[in-house]
């Protein structure tokens, strides 16, 4: 114990308990290792929230490092050009469909039953080319087309002559039918073997053929419809 200096035996002097010196003798070489402030407390200043991705989402956390400068959010960036992107092409396509729209006139069955010279049930039984070419109207750009006769075996007279067992109807097919077009005619094309019957109001023309009430151009959305159901 005697090599021990006065300050550290006051520790481990055995046997008793006594008051030890208010200052340590190392105190004063203690005082350059202290930090008079709580740095770790500080960095909690100046924070700027930011973005971090964790499992498949982001979430906000205040970033400790990054000062005060503002910084951009490239996430955000990037999404905003995005439906930016996606905005515009859809206001093109819009723009260009709208560009290929034309009028047509919505017809009631009373409508086309009273303007009709002819309204039967009939099933195609053959169909041939006429020697006809021509460009059906109410529609641009031109659409050039080639005539048709297609004759039917009428099941039912609605109205017209009841004698009636055929009739032929005058339509019409595309001169390209692999033409691509936005908003083209609606024309009808007819298979006898699958001997399909079809509700149509047809006009009388000079030549005996019947034409569409509709019209040539959309005649299958109102004066030539399909039946479904096995009646004869």
């Amino acid at each position: 114990m005697g090599q021990l200096r006065v300050q550290q035996a006051n520790g481990v002097a055995p046997g008793a308990e006594s008051a030890r010196p208010i200052l340590h003798a190392r105190f004063p070489c203690d005082l350059g290792d202290f930090v008079l402030w709580n740095q770790i407390a500080n960095l909690a200043q100046d924070v700027k929230p930011t973005t971090c991705w964790f499992d498949g989402f982001f979430v906000f956390h205040p970033c400790r490092v990054a000062g005060s400068k503002p910084q951009a959010n490239t996430f955000f960036i990037f999404c905003g050009m995005a439906v930016k992107t996606i905005i515009t092409g859809f206001l093109i396509l819009t723009a260009a469909l709208l560009a290929q729209a034309r009028e047509m006139r919505s017809w009631s069955y009373q409508e086309l039953y009273d303007q009709a010279d002819l309204v039967v049930i009939a099933k195609p039984i053959s169909t041939q080319d006429a020697s006809e070419k021509a460009v059906l109207p109410n529609i641009s750009p031109d659409v050039h087309v080639v005539g048709l006769s297609t004759e039917f075996a009428i099941s039912v007279v609605m109205k017209g002559d009841k004698s009636l067992k055929k009739c032929v109807l005058h339509h019409y097919r595309l001169t390209n039918p692999k033409e691509m077009m936005i908003n083209g005619p609606m024309l009808a094309s007819f298979d006898p073997k699958q001997h399909t019957r079809f509700l149509l109001f047809l006009h009388r023309e000079a030549d005996g053929r019947f034409s569409p009430v509709s019209g040539q151009t959309d005649p299958t959305l109102f004066s030539v419809q399909k039946l479904e159901g096995a009646a004869q």
